[in-house]
């Protein structure tokens, strides 16, 4: 096993752009695979299932949905966990993320098994939130890199929840800025979230881009609430699967349908 160290200082956008273009073609290391078998057979043990949501190439029109994912929350005291579990559309499970916060969102740890793609890792926050360090597992080589930053920190789990724990800063026409994990490139990138006019009983927010270079490569995400209940209800991005494109995959950008299984967002 090979072990590399590199410091990030500032994110590549060529770089990330080749990383997401690749198949990898490598199965997780021991730890990861154990971790989608446990999953797989015992899905509690990620906690309570919050919702369920289809994901939809957003050129389709076919209504079958080329992925499935659940997210479940464990909360053990001051420490809270939200697990997004992803399977193909056969039912195989081929993506976990996991991310650790507290109960306004801060994140603390963000792990993930990515089988499709053939990397596992994770990054631990520290207790400010401005610092960063990562660890990448492929093809048996783990790779470290640290990471300083001055905005709040999200990951995939954790994005919707930041969103409506600001719901009224938002709201009230407020710009914020976040850097959003990108794991497999072991490197945060620079986002701002605005709401969106409210329509047919649905209140939107936009999560863009703040590099120009980065929006060449990554349109503006989308999530919508139920305007009365706040519930989730659809989201609009860029998503972890990636898509089949004969012998190759390529980035999936994404219309998810969520059906929530409890009634408050967690």
């Amino acid at each position: 096993m090979n072990i590399t160290h590199r410091s990030v200082r500032a994110s590549s956008v060529l770089a990330a752009l080749l990383t997401a273009a690749m198949a990898l073609h490598a199965q997780p290391d021991t730890a990861g695979a154990a971790r989608l078998e446990t999953l797989r057979q015992t899905p509690d043990v990620a906690g309570a299932a919050v919702y369920r949501g289809r994901v939809f190439a957003q050129t389709s029109s076919d209504g079958k949905p080329l992925f499935n994912y659940e997210r479940r929350v464990a909360i053990r005291g001051s420490e809270w966990s939200a697990s997004h579990i992803t399977r193909d559309a056969g039912g195989t499970l081929i993506i976990a993320e996991e991310a650790r916060f507290t109960p306004g969102y801060a994140l603390q740890r963000f792990d993930v098994v990515n089988q499709q793609v053939g990397f596992s890792g994770s990054v631990v926050v520290s207790a400010d939130g401005r610092h960063l360090d990562y660890q990448l597992s492929q093809t048996g080589n783990i790779t470290t890199a640290t990471e300083d930053v001055t905005d709040r920190v999200v990951a995939g789990p954790t994005l919707h929840g930041f969103v409506l724990q600001h719901w009224d800063a938002l709201t009230s026409g407020k710009a914020l800025p976040v850097r959003m994990i990108a794991l497999a490139d072991m490197t945060t990138y620079g986002f701002v979230v605005r709401r969106q006019a409210a329509t047919d009983g649905l209140t939107s927010f936009t999560i863009t881009p703040a590099s120009v270079f980065v929006r060449l490569a990554i349109a503006p995400l989308k999530v919508s609430f139920d305007s009365t209940t706040r519930a989730l209800v659809r989201y609009e991005g860029r998503v972890p699967p990636m898509q089949a494109d004969g012998a190759k995959l390529k980035n999936l950008d994404a219309r998810v349908d969520y059906t929530m299984l409890v009634p408050v967002y967690r």
